[in-house]
């Protein structure tokens, strides 16, 4: 199972979108930064929702998923990069429009007996390894017009804008974005290589 490091190029412009999941292996997130450091200051645009550290369920939400990648013996994206002491760019929305434009909660239902998962290790770990199997195929087919959709557009606004000035822009998004952003950029005159699959070893 991996995720792509594509590069989407038009004349001498190039946006290269590296995908990432929430929980991965040491290993994964070594390659994913050592990737992301070889780019200037200021052109890498990253995944994150503003004002979440404000919001109880989202701090609760993000404490979770830190506990159960400890119980499978995985490391949690946050954990593992630094996004905040970076000079990179945040590239999203608050989240307090998120869940404005779509009328409702759009923080997933996440509902973990930790305790009961911690003391059931094996079972657990074999189970998220079967599940992300088959989890992994369909998330090209996530189409969610607030979570996805609304969010490719900020950020590919924000790496346009970018262009303007800079001849290379990264953008460092979940997976499950590349899809849309891959549609729109090939709209537009991009052509896609894919330059790299790195496997997240769950």
């Amino acid at each position: 199972m991996k995720t792509n490091i594509t590069k989407y190029t038009r004349g001498d412009k190039t946006i290269i979108f590296v995908g990432m999941i929430h929980i991965a292996s040491d290993n994964y997130y070594r390659k994913i930064k050592s990737f992301l450091k070889s780019y200037p200051d200021g052109c890498v645009l990253y995944e994150g929702v503003g004002n979440k550290d404000k919001n109880q369920d989202i701090i609760k939400y993000a404490k979770d998923i830190k506990d159960f990648a400890k119980i499978v013996d995985l490391t949690y994206q946050g954990d593992a990069i630094d996004f905040k002491n970076s000079n990179w760019v945040n590239s999203d929305l608050d989240f307090s429009l998120l869940e404005s434009i779509s009328g409702k909660d759009v923080l997933p239902k996440l509902e973990l007996d930790l305790e009961f998962l911690a003391k059931n290790k094996k079972l657990t770990k074999n189970v998220f390894k079967l599940g992300m199997r088959f989890i992994t195929p369909i998330i090209s087919f996530i189409d969610d017009a607030v979570i996805i959709d609304i969010r490719n557009n900020k950020v590919l606004t924000d790496a346009f804008s970018l262009l303007k000035d800079n001849d290379d822009v990264v953008i460092n998004y979940g997976q499950g974005h590349e899809p849309g952003i891959s549609k729109y950029l090939k709209r537009v005159g991009f052509n896609k290589e894919i330059i790299e699959r790195i496997g997240y070893n769950i």
